[in-house]
């Protein structure tokens, strides 16, 4: 599992990047953390060896908030 830890509580609006590539083999999958809400619930990363996928989210506080993402780059 992963987990976002430490955000500035004072600095809503705060916003991350994540970059998650495949290495050469692939098929890796991710466990988001709880404090990170996707759009539609849900995310699963592209499988495909050596592809990544992007996913940006903004903090409010209490959470992080799924506002773009880009699979199979």
């Amino acid at each position: 599992s992963s987990s976002i830890t430490n955000p500035p509580a004072a600095n809503t609006s705060q916003r991350l990047t994540l970059l998650l590539c495949q290495d050469a083999t692939g098929s890796r999958t991710m466990t988001w953390p709880t404090n990170l809400k996707l759009a539609g619930a849900a995310y699963t990363l592209t499988t495909t060896a050596s592809k990544c996928d992007s996913l940006t989210a903004v903090y409010d506080g209490s959470n992080w908030h799924e506002t773009a993402r880009a699979a199979n780059l």
